[in-house]
């Protein structure tokens, strides 16, 4: 059969049912995602790569396995870096806090799943992705809108924005072997010294395992130049120091269970540890180069999810999981308030989902609905060395229950998904007599056009809240019981092509998305009384922002073992303070800034050479000037700055079980800060070794 027939059938079967990119992604261990292909392995040649039209109907950006194994030794947090419309707030540092922020939406905007279950932080909102790995995963997804697949979990449904990390499966499809084992070592800038062991295991009738630990030690301290200048550009200080408190000594093992891949029935289970204990690194000001700040984490959950389809017609999915978060602050100090705290969350989550595929209507129409219910249990316990005054430790309680009614409908190019979510929440406190009831109805509408196989547009309108965490609701003497989630809307449009020339020698694609959101009752710290170190918190900020995010892509195989692919993505973001009209004064005034820490312009490269069994990576980073404050002056101005990372992966000749990497990252020694009073390392080293076995 001639291959262009071939490939009509096969877009043709694609666009009959709503979920084959789904099934094709769980049918086999050796299906990855990237781009919008399905790759069968991603060390076969480029001849045999099969082409699927990506259609789902929100934007959509995916890191496979082999792009990750370039990041090893960085987090996720860094890997999701090289993505469209998303920043990264990273206070420096081998083991310093690193969120994200996707179209300025706020991290608490952002959801993050591990394998379809949230990885929630009730507290204050903030999930550490400099803690995972970026090498342990098969994939990693970050979905502008939420996702719209028909069998995701009723919390899916609800995030503004989220990030979906799939863990590493054996991979055993072309080989006799049927155990692997790695052991690595990682060195470098820093006082770095990294050991590594992963495990893959698979038995019979589809069983399967992978385990991975990892230590990581670090002194922290790297050299920086701090250079401050007022409006006038009259130099206010120039100062050259060691950054100090930024060590880190942390545990890190995960084990994971995999259960009949090709079965109708399907189950995975999961447990995670994490353990550490860091110094904390402040804020450069006032000639303070360190701190006595330190804090330890235990982070321990164990999920689980098993699937079950009956037919072509239902398909039942379960999931749960329980998780304990303790973190114990110190900060013996003296001159400032001396604290010695232990805060421990025990979370449980369930969740279900059911899916019922109707089948055709009368002029063809597939279609499809799903129930999800999900249930959320989150509390807060504290504890303190030091006595405080009566009122300090509350211990909240938070029951979340929601629910999703989603309709599916696949109708010649179109396929339209609309959902109905419904979030109910009940907050208690020890020290509030009165329990707070909140519910929030909002709808989710997404649309895909898809003209021919190579072109496809979308359009999405999506309602969704964040909840006040816990320390903004009942922190001493900042929290406010009263605080109302933040609502916002999303709109977004768009579109991609991808098209592959001189019989997929060349691939080329390019793809484009309008966005606009309004964020209503942001919560906003104000100073409360006369000094500036007691604060309330209050709904008092609306942000109205638009822009667009631009991709593109170049892949040239040039041989069977040579390959060249370019990536650049563009992000112009305004995101305007409209919280007090009042506050207009064209010189200082804060109504219709860009809101604080959010650059309008963001951009990067990414460059990867492929040649038999060696890889070489370059990644540019650029990001334009920002703002301190929504009051856009001169004096609130914060450089822009951009960073240039090379990175050589190679398995010697003849000695396949050895491998060696070295990364260069910040090559021009350029000194910046993501976070201001933060700097930056300026050029530092990564080494590493692996081996490994099989039989």
């Amino acid at each position: 059969m001639p291959r262009t027939i071939r490939m009509l059938l096969l877009c043709a079967a694609v666009a009959v049912h709503p979920s084959a990119e789904v099934l094709a992604s769980e049918a086999g261990d050796s299906v990855t995602m990237r781009h919008g292909m399905v790759v069968q392995d991603s060390l076969l040649p480029a001849a045999r790569v099969v082409h699927v039209p990506d259609r789902l109907p929100t934007p959509r950006q995916t890191l496979d396995k082999s792009f990750l194994q370039l990041f090893a030794g960085r987090s996720v947090a860094e890997a999701a870096g090289t993505m469209a419309g998303l920043q990264i707030r990273d206070y420096g540092g081998v083991g310093g806090l690193k969120t994200i922020d996707v179209r300025g939406m706020g991290s608490a905007h952002t959801s993050v799943f591990c394998d379809g279950m949230p990885l929630a932080n009730a507290q204050n909102g903030q999930v550490d992705l400099g803690r995972y790995a970026a090498a342990t995963f098969e994939s990693v997804s970050l979905c502008h809108g939420g996702a719209s697949d028909m069998l995701q979990s009723a919390r899916q449904w609800a995030s503004g924005n989220s990030v979906e990390m799939v863990s590493r499966r054996p991979d055993f499809a072309d080989t006799a072997f049927h155990t692997k084992a790695e052991a690595g070592m990682r060195t470098g800038s820093f006082g770095r010294l990294e050991p590594t062991l992963h495990w893959e295991q698979q038995w019979r009738r589809g069983l399967a395992l992978t385990a991975d630990a990892t230590y990581l030690h670090a002194h922290g301290r790297y050299p920086f130049r701090l250079r401050k200048t007022f409006a006038d550009g009259t130099v206010a200080y120039d100062t050259t120091a060691v950054r100090e408190g930024g060590d880190i000594s942390a545990v890190s093992m995960d084990m994971c269970l995999f259960g009949h891949p090709e079965s109708r029935t399907k189950w995975q289970a999961k447990a995670h540890l994490y353990a550490s204990d860091r110094g904390i690194p402040a804020a450069v000001v006032n000639n303070v180069w360190g701190s006595a700040q330190r804090q330890s984490d235990t982070d321990a959950w164990i999920q689980g999810r098993w699937q079950r389809t009956w037919g072509d017609t239902y398909t039942l999915r379960l999931a749960g999981k329980a998780a304990v978060e303790r973190l114990h602050y110190r900060n013996p100090d003296t001159l400032q308030l001396r604290t010695d705290r232990t805060f421990t969350q025990p979370s449980l989550y369930l969740s279900s989902v059911h899916r019922l595929a109707l089948g055709r209507g009368r002029h063809g129409a597939f279609y499809e609905c799903a129930l999800s219910v999900d249930y959320a249990f989150n509390t807060l316990c504290q504890a303190s060395r030091w006595p405080l005054p009566p009122g300090s430790l509350p211990h909240p309680t938070r029951h979340t229950l929601m629910t999703a009614w989603t309709g599916s409908v696949v109708w010649k190019k179109w396929r339209t998904v609309a959902t109905l979510h419904h979030t109910f929440t009940s907050d208690a406190s020890d020290l509030q007599p009165e329990v707070r009831r909140r519910q929030f109805v909002a709808p989710v509408v997404t649309t895909a056009f898809r003209p021919i196989p190579d072109l496809g547009f979308r359009a999405m309108v999506r309602r969704h809240q964040r909840i006040p965490t816990f320390n903004e609701l009942h922190y001493h003497e900042m929290g406010n019981i009263q605080l109302r989630p933040e609502q916002c809307w999303q709109y977004s449009v768009g579109g991609e092509w991808e098209r592959h020339f001189l019989r997929r020698t060349w691939t080329l694609a390019f793809s484009a998305d309008i966005f606009m959101h309004r964020i209503t009752d942001k919560i906003v710290a104000v100073p409360r009384g006369s000094g500036q170190w007691r604060w309330m918190m209050l709904n008092v900020g609306e942000v109205l922002a638009h822009g667009t995010d631009l991709k593109g892509k170049v892949v040239w195989h040039v041989t069977a073992t040579m390959n060249f692919e370019v990536n650049a993505h563009y992000s112009y973001n305004r995101s305007e303070d409209r919280s007090n009209p009042d506050d207009n004064d064209p010189r200082f005034g804060t109504f219709k800034g860009q809101i604080p820490y959010l650059p309008r312009h963001a951009g990067g490269l990414s460059a990867q050479y492929t040649f038999s069994s060696f890889t070489l990576l370059y990644v540019w980073s650029g990001v334009g000037c920002r703002y301190r404050s929504s009051a856009n002056t001169p004096a609130n101005r914060l450089q822009p700055w951009q960073t240039h990372d090379l990175t050589l992966l190679c398995t010697l000749p003849h000695v396949s079980w050895l491998q060696l990497s070295a990364a260069c990252y910040n090559v021009a020694g350029r000194q910046y800060e993501v976070v201001p009073n933060y700097p930056m390392p300026r050029r530092n080293f990564l080494i590493g070794i692996r081996m490994t076995w099989q039989r």
